[in-house]
């Protein structure tokens, strides 16, 4: 399941758009962004996610390479995950 959410003026998420597809790939995400966009009706938007590889691929295709971000969470977790393969402690 694909999804985007938003973000109001209290900082508060809904839910934007969702989408069952049969895996997270490169031509889900395209299709998924493809039609989100269409439904935001010029609207650009700042994207947020994880470094999802297919997601990565196709962002720059549907919205260009400056409108995305990448999340904090994450990217943190991703750090000590990487650096726990080193000996590093977090």
């Amino acid at each position: 399941m694909l999804g985007a959410v938003g973000l109001d003026v209290h900082s508060h998420l809904f839910g934007v758009a969702y989408a069952i597809v049969s895996s997270e790939n490169n031509k889900d995400w395209e299709w998924f962004l493809s039609n989100l966009r269409e439904c935001l009706g010029g609207l650009q938007p700042v994207v947020m996610f994880d470094r999802n590889k297919a997601l990565l691929h196709a962002m720059p295709k549907v919205f260009g390479i400056e409108c995305h971000t990448y999340c904090v969470r994450h990217i943190q977790e991703n750090f000590v995950t990487a650096a726990a393969k080193y000996g590093y402690r977090k």
